[in-house]
């Protein structure tokens, strides 16, 4: 169906109606005869801003062609109307309101009008499409525009649909978060473009094209709200900028915690005064502990820190750390920590020392009280026999005293911080002599026993006269080669005597007790004449060293010296031989020769008998003994023989080695020993070795008294075998029922054994370098 327009003519009156009427129905006759020329036309050339949004202006370009006769003239009254299409470009429809375009007409019969243009809104219903078209009709001339448009319609052009950006702001972590962490949202879009973040309004930062925003602790505090304004990047969005809804957020503040002032110290045990120290922030509490020190709390509920109070354990001392830790806080804990000295518990004890716990009735002496752990200072109470003396220092002095024994006690009481009050005591005597000690006769002397005749080397008893009285103790002095070896101090005496004795009488210079007290002292002395203590002359020898060493193959020299009243002396061994021996004065020299291969062994130097008895020459002869080590010269035993691949290694088995230290070395070898120090050595061989008998040497070196120049040695033989080589020498070609025997082959150290991983057929003379392959039907067509 084709659409038309009717103009309509004003008539003066009704007698010439029928004829406009009429004139009308010519003008619609003429519009649709076919072949008509000149007729009026309308042709849109351009339409400006494409691809367009729908709901926006277009401007629109058309060129205008009169018809014939003035009616048919285009002019600036002539009303036009625009029929836009669907999106396929086929079906047109009236849109809008009419409208003229004033301007400068041509006025001709056929005369053409261009560059016309108008301003259109597309209908903001519209749906995308790149296939839109107008059309332009007009009346007064008509010209038609059918529904499915015409020549004169526009080219195709695309219209984009309004689109509805969209944006919602969202926080990590449920929007709540701690003061010192960065804190992210990201924007969720429909039509997306850049992001403007702001925080109660205000932007943050500039626009950016990521959707994401990490704030920086800080930038965010408790009850901001924080939205993003959204400007969409489509052509066609509507609005192009729009504004999420708002997010409160929730910062909480970090804990903070105080410890507070410094602790006095307290004691194993003790108890410390109110440790102080306080929270904050986020925190609603605050706990204190000691770090495992094994200490207990009081008043450690939390709520009120400062008050708490710290009992430290009964085994620990030293420094502990306390700590406080917040509690409460949904951003973790604060902790702050100071020190408190535990001093361990201390045990106090005095010594007393004196100047002397013995004294005349006209002397004094000093009492010294040395405490530990006593404090600064101590307390001291002094007793003489349970009476109190002296004053509250660590010295008391006695003096003035009559003749007789007394205890004295010092009581101290620690001042020390960390040290029970309970005193502790010690006790110690003083004896006051009335005088010097008397009682001895001017006749009496020393005895001796068994016998005052005495043979070196001897032990006797000597006893102090009886009957002394006030004595303290006895002071003995005795002869050279003389030695007090049990009751020394006391009235008698245990005295071993050696060669080196004077010989004769004893005089009251070599020999004396003394009877001592403060107040002075009594002698008494050896017998003289024949009533005496004598020492007879006697035999004696000594040996220089009194152990030694010798290697099994050496020789040691021993030394004699002869002592008293010897004159001669013999050596004789045990493990061994003597030679050389000579005599020159008192020195007799010999020289021992072991007979044994290792083990202990000796000698032994005797003096000659002498005569006369106890009363004058001992006749008991003297002897001294060398002990001596015989130490064997090394020994090695090497263990036989191996052989190896010229890339192989061999391990030493067999071997000993006894009295030294081990070393292998190889005089003809290229490879490397290791563990050279061990009875296991190994030896890495290199190709070099191939077909060699490589020896390898182990040296024992001695350890002992035969010196490092005993050595031993012995070898162990490692033959190298060179590898195996092949060459196969190329290839041929045969029928599929002939032979092919190889030509060229090489082979050395080795076997020889031909074998085939994809022939079907047979190998004769397989261990030689000249083998045959017999083929068969299928091996045809293959290498």
């Amino acid at each position: 169906m084709k659409e038309f327009y009717l103009s309509t003519l004003h008539t003066a009156n009704l007698k010439t109606k029928g004829i406009a009427m009429m004139l009308g129905l010519c003008v619609f006759l003429l519009g649709i005869m076919p072949g008509r020329t000149n007729a009026q036309s309308i042709s849109v050339t351009n339409v400006t801003t494409t691809p367009v949004c729908a709901g926006s202006n277009i401007t629109i370009t058309f060129t205008v062609i009169n018809g014939a006769g003035v009616s048919n003239y285009f002019n600036g009254s002539t009303n036009y109307q625009v029929y836009l299409s669907d999106g396929s470009g086929n079906n047109f429809a009236a849109t809008g309101g009419t409208f003229t375009v004033p301007g400068t007409y041509d006025a001709t019969d056929g005369g053409k009008t261009s560059g016309l243009t108008a301003t259109f809104t597309i209908p903001a219903g519209s749906t995308s499409s790149s296939g839109y078209k107008i059309a332009i009709g007009s009346a007064f001339p008509g010209v038609l525009v059918p529904s499915t448009g015409g020549s004169g319609a526009s080219n195709a052009f695309t219209v984009n649909a309004l689109m509805t950006p969209t944006v919602t702001a969202n926080a990590d972590a449920s929007n709540t978060f701690c003061a010192d962490q960065p804190i992210t949202f990201s924007a969720t879009p429909i039509n997306a473009g850049t992001y403007q973040w702001q925080i109660d309004g205000l932007d943050y930062g500039s626009a950016s094209t990521s959707n994401v925003i990490s704030f920086p602790s800080g930038a965010i505090q408790n009850g901001h709200k924080v939205r993003v304004v959204l400007t969409s990047n489509e052509v066609c969005a509507s609005p192009q900028t729009i504004t999420s809804s708002y997010v409160t957020v929730t910062v909480y503040a970090l804990p903070t915690v105080n410890a507070g002032g410094a602790i006095a110290a307290i004691c194993q045990s003790g108890t410390s005064v109110a440790l102080g120290g306080s929270f904050g922030g986020g925190a609603t509490g605050a706990i204190w502990s000691d770090g495992g020190a094994g200490g207990t709390f009081a008043n450690n509920g939390g709520s009120t820190p400062n008050t708490a109070t710290y009992t430290a354990s009964s085994t620990y001392s030293g420094t502990v750390t306390l700590t406080l830790t917040s509690t409460g806080s949904s951003c973790g804990t604060a902790s702050a920590s100071k020190p408190i000295t535990v001093n361990p518990i201390l045990v106090p004890s005095v010594t007393v020392t004196s100047t002397s716990n013995n004294i005349c009735t006209n002397g004094s002496t000093t009492f010294t009280a040395t405490p530990t752990n006593g404090g600064s200072p101590a307390n001291y109470q002094w007793q003489l026999n349970g009476a109190n003396v002296g004053t509250n220092s660590s010295t008391y002095m006695a003096s003035g005293l009559s003749a007789g024994n007394y205890t004295v006690k010092v009581i101290m009481t620690s001042t020390a911080a960390c040290a029970p009050p309970t005193p502790v005591s010690v006790t110690t005597s003083l004896t006051v002599y009335s005088g010097a000690p008397g009682g001895w006769s001017g006749n009496s002397n020393i005895t001796v026993n068994p016998s005052s005749s005495i043979c070196p080397p001897a032990t006797v008893t000597l006893s102090a006269p009886s009957g002394a009285s006030n004595v303290q103790y006895y002071k003995w002095t005795v002869p050279t080669g003389w030695t007090i070896i049990s009751g020394d101090s006391t009235a008698t005496v245990s005295v071993s005597i050696d060669a080196s004795s004077p010989q004769g009488s004893i005089t009251s210079s070599q020999l004396k007790v003394l009877a001592v007290n403060p107040c002075g002292s009594e002698e008494a002395d050896p017998a003289s004449g024949n009533n005496g203590i004598k020492v007879s002359s006697f035999l004696g020898v000594t040996t220089s060293p009194t152990t030694a060493s010798v290697c099994k193959n050496g020789t040691l020299t021993l030394t004699g010296t002869l002592t008293g009243s010897a004159t001669s002396g013999n050596w004789t061994a045990s493990g061994g031989t003597i030679s050389n021996q000579v005599t020159n004065n008192n020195i007799v020299t010999a020289t021992f020769t072991p007979s044994i291969t290792s083990g202990p062994a000796s000698a032994t130097i005797t003096t000659n008998t002498g005569t006369g008895g106890k009363n004058g020459t001992c006749n008991t002869s003297a002897s001294a003994i060398v002990s001596i080590t015989v130490d064997p010269l090394p020994t090695a035993t090497a263990g036989g023989m191996t052989t190896i691949c010229s890339n192989g290694t061999a391990t030493v088995s067999g071997a000993t080695a006894t009295n030294g230290t081990i070393l292998w070395t190889t005089s003809n070898g290229g490879g490397t020993i290791s563990n050279a120090t061990t009875l296991t050595p190994t030896y890495n061989a290199v190709a070099a070795d191939a077909g060699k008998a490589i020896v390898l040497t182990m040296t024992v070196t001695s350890n002992n008294s035969c010196g490092s120049s005993a050595k031993a040695t012995a070898t162990y033989t490692v033959n190298v075998d060179p590898l195996p080589t092949a060459a196969a020498g190329g290839s041929t070609t045969i029928c599929s029922n002939g032979t092919a025997t190889v030509s060229g082959a090489t082979a050395t150290n080795g076997t020889i054994l031909w074998t085939t991983s994809n022939g079907g057929g047979t190998i004769s003379n397989a261990t030689t370098l000249t083998p045959t392959y017999n083929a068969v039907a299928a091996d045809a067509g293959k290498a």
